[in-house]
């Protein structure tokens, strides 16, 4: 007798001798194809973000390492030496220019200081014998405190230099064998850092004041013929980018150097970083012509999918691509970072025939023997690397000549090249770069057009019409000269200055330099841009990535539909089997209790 509910579909036994479970089971199997497609599809499509994913996170560490050498001064470093560091030490960013300096100190800077001659035999001793009033002048600016009788030296002393309105100076007590002395000192050194006490009215002891008026350093450099000053001991804006320190009278030979070494090694730091994004790219879009068979991108291959690698069996070895062989998106991020690599940076230009003023010396890689590897079965194939193999004959030799030459003789030009920060400049005589409104006016390159009238009327006055980048340039008339100012397009912010005044049309070239490193972070900053759900924007492959992401949940929909119609499916089935196995229990009944009648008819 078979053992089952009905109500609950649920077969324990074998009411009619046939397992109906089992042909369902494997009937579900069957039903459930569509959805095992399913989720391969979503396999495919969840491998390809994860790709996409590697090949960002490359992107942002290389961007991460393009930040901490995208200047001068993170870019390049410089030996400064002083022939007597005892009279002067030299110190220099990557800005300065390499040479050798003189200079022969004559006066050091000082700052202000009244000491007073009176001595007290202890900190605690009283300054004043009734109330009244200590006022001082620094660098202009009188300061004027009420002092109660009785105030001692060490109080006195605190109430200077705690008041919040102090102007400068500061307060101190000076041991003196058994005695203590008061002595007050400017901050600031040079001569413009006055210090005026206003004379006691009787009520202080403080008697006999010692002045040391406050100095400028003095001066001079490289033989030039007007002596120089600083406020400070510390002196910059001198030279560019170097800063000198003064300790004591007389003559110094300064000399700065640039580190090569810390050249060449930077300049390998943005190759390495461009070349982890592509060798990502490449390991994640190769393809292997010598695996049998197919790879599908998914590591575990189910046997639907063997079965369709099988399909022909007399194919030869077949190609195996990787997950993103063949992805537009990923073709498309390689094509644009090689056309970056080849091309010149922003507001660099090329030198047009012998005119050596009319562009930059270097202005793309290739003029400095850094070219892509083109050999396929070269292990740094589509790398950029200094003085790759080539099949030309003498062509590595030509490029390692060709970067080695830029390192000696054309440094200056080569730190431009990879470490310009937006730094203007103009190809004209007739005018010049004054300024650009930094993040705001794009680095490149603009053409400069303008006119010049006279009024008859007014002729000393010149007027003039000028265009910058085709648009329509303003007058800044706070700014001293004929400045304009660019207020339209990617030159917003464009300021340059007028020189030549004469009647006529004038025209010219004015840049906004950034240098090959800057060029590519900000390539890989914007391509690693988040995906914004409000305007819909971000970098490529984030925005292929969210492609992705709703593809997969439109899949799980649809695998979710798919489980509900097979569960309903599944459920129509047990019910339509346990009717049938209902029927064949009777009529196996009715067919016990036949034979038992025809047997008894036998009898």
């Amino acid at each position: 007798m078979a053992s089952y509910i009905a109500g609950s579909i649920n077969f324990q036994g074998l009411g009619s001798g046939t397992d109906f479970s089992s042909i369902i089971s494997q009937l579900k199997k069957i039903e459930s194809i569509p959805i095992q497609r399913m989720e391969l599809w979503k396999a495919d499509w969840q491998a390809r973000a994860e790709a996409f994913e590697t090949v960002l996170q490359s992107m942002r560490d290389a961007r991460s390492a393009l930040s901490l050498i995208n200047s001068r001064d993170k870019f390049v470093a410089k030996f400064a030496t002083s022939s007597r560091p005892d009279i002067a030490s030299i110190s220099a960013t990557g800005k300065a220019l390499d040479g050798a300096h003189s200079i022969e100190v004559t006066q050091l800077a000082n700052n202000a200081i009244w000491s007073c001659g009176t001595e007290f035999e202890k900190k605690t001793a009283s300054i004043a014998t009734q109330n009244t009033e200590f006022a001082y002048t620094y660098k202009g600016q009188t300061r004027t405190l009420q002092i109660a009788g009785n105030t001692s030296l060490e109080s006195f002393v605190n109430i200077i230099n705690n008041d919040p309105q102090n102007k400068g100076i500061r307060a101190s007590i000076v041991q003196s064998g058994s005695t203590y002395r008061l002595q007050i000192q400017g901050k600031d050194s040079g001569a413009d850092a006055t210090l005026d006490i206003t004379p006691s009215d009787g009520s202080f002891t403080f008697d006999g004041w010692m002045v040391q008026d406050p100095k400028n350093a003095k001066f001079m450099l490289d033989n030039w013929p007007d002596e120089l000053e600083s406020t400070s001991n510390n002196i910059s804006g001198v030279l560019d980018g170097v800063a000198i320190t003064v300790f004591d009278l007389g003559k110094a030979q300064l000399s700065v150097a640039t580190d090569t070494q810390s050249v060449q090694q930077n300049i390998q730091t943005f190759l390495d970083a461009v070349n982890s994004v592509r060798m990502s790219i490449r390991e994640l879009s190769k393809v292997d012509g010598s695996t049998s068979g197919y790879n599908f991108s998914v590591a575990e291959k189910t046997n639907v999918r063997l079965a369709e690698a099988k399909k022909d069996d007399n194919s030869a070895t077949k190609q195996a691509g990787s997950v993103l062989t063949g992805n537009y998106g990923v073709q498309l991020l390689n094509s644009r970072m090689k056309d970056l690599a080849a091309g010149m940076p922003p507001g660099f230009q090329k030198i047009l025939g012998n005119d050596f003023f009319s562009g930059d010396l270097i202005s793309s890689l290739s003029q400095i023997g850094i070219k892509t590897v083109s050999d396929k079965d070269d292990p740094h194939y589509g790398l950029l690397v200094v003085a790759p193999p080539s099949t030309a004959s003498g062509m590595q030799d030509m490029d390692q000549k060709a970067f080695d030459e830029a390192l000696t003789n054309k440094l200056d030009a080569l730190l431009d090249f990879f470490a310009c920060d937006d730094e203007g400049s103009s190809t004209s005589a007739d005018f010049r770069y004054a300024s650009h409104v930094k993040g705001g006016t794009k680095a490149g390159t603009y053409a400069v057009n303008y006119t010049v009238s006279y009024d008859p009327a007014a002729p000393d006055v010149p007027a003039i019409d000028v265009y910058i980048d085709g648009h329509k340039a303003a007058r800044d008339s706070n700014m001293e000269g004929y400045w304009f100012t660019s207020a339209n397009g990617p030159s917003a912010g464009l300021a340059i200055q007028i020189d030549n005044l004469n009647v006529g049309e004038h025209s010219g070239k004015v840049s906004i330099k950034q240098g090959k490193i800057r060029e590519m972070e900000d390539f890989f900053t914007a391509e690693t841009r988040s995906y914004d759900n409000y305007t819909h924007t971000g970098g490529a492959l984030e925005v292929l990535k969210r492609n992705y992401a709703n593809i997969m949940e439109n899949i799980d929909k649809k695998i979710e539909r798919e489980q509900t119609r097979i569960a309903q499916w599944e459920q129509r089935q047990k019910l339509a089997y346990s009717r049938l196995d209902t029927l064949l229990a009777k009529y196996n009944l009715n067919q016990q209790r036949l034979e038992k009648e025809l047997a008894k008819l036998n009898q």
